[in-house]
C-alpha cells in the first residue's frame, strides 16, 4: 500500500523519453479511502517488498521536506519505525493481518507532509512496481 490516495499530485511517465511530468490538482484527492489490510494478504512477496520500500521512501521524503508541517518529522519517524518493524515479516508471512495493518498505517503516517521533488531513485521504483501490473 502506498499513500498516493492522500496527495494531490500524480506522476505521468512518458514511455519513449523516460521522462516524468508532475500534475497537481485538488481533484486528485480521494473522497474516501478504504485501507483494508485483508485485501493485501495474497500479494506476492516482491510486490509487498516494493510497496514497503515505496512507503519508506515517502517517509524519508517527508522527513527531509523543506516545508514541513508541525508534526511532519514525528509522523515520518513513526512511519519509518513501523516499516522497519514490520516489512520483513509482511514479506515472509503475508497472511499476518496485524503486520499488514501496521504496514498500511505506516504508509499513511506521513501523509500530511507537503510535496517535495522526487529523487530519481524514487521515480525508478514507481516504474518497477507499475511494470508488474500494480
Amino acid at each position: 500500500m502506498c499513500s498516493s490516495d492522500l496527495v494531490q499530485q500524480m506522476l505521468v511517465g512518458l514511455a519513449l523519453g523516460f521522462s516524468v511530468r508532475i500534475v497537481f490538482s485538488p481533484a486528485l484527492l480521494a473522497k474516501a479511502v478504504f485501507a483494508d489490510p485483508e485485501l493485501t494478504l495474497d500479494l506476492p512477496r516482491g510486490i509487498t517488498a516494493a510497496t514497503g520500500m515505496d512507503a519508506l521512501t515517502h517517509a524519508v521524503e517527508a522527513y527531509l521536506n523543506r516545508w514541513p508541517h508541525g508534526d511532519t518529522k514525528g509522523h515520518s519517524i513513526a512511519a519509518t519505525r513501523m516499516i522497519f518493524a514490520n516489512l520483513e515479516r509482511a514479506c515472509e508471512h503475508g497472511e499476518d493481518v496485524e503486520t499488514r495493518e501496521a504496514m498500511a498505517l505506516a504508509a499513511r503516517a506521513h501523509a500530511r507532509h507537503r510535496w517535495v521533488p522526487l529523487p530519481t531513485s524514487h521515480r525508478g521504483g514507481h516504474g518497477r512496481v507499475s511494470a508488474r501490473g500494480t
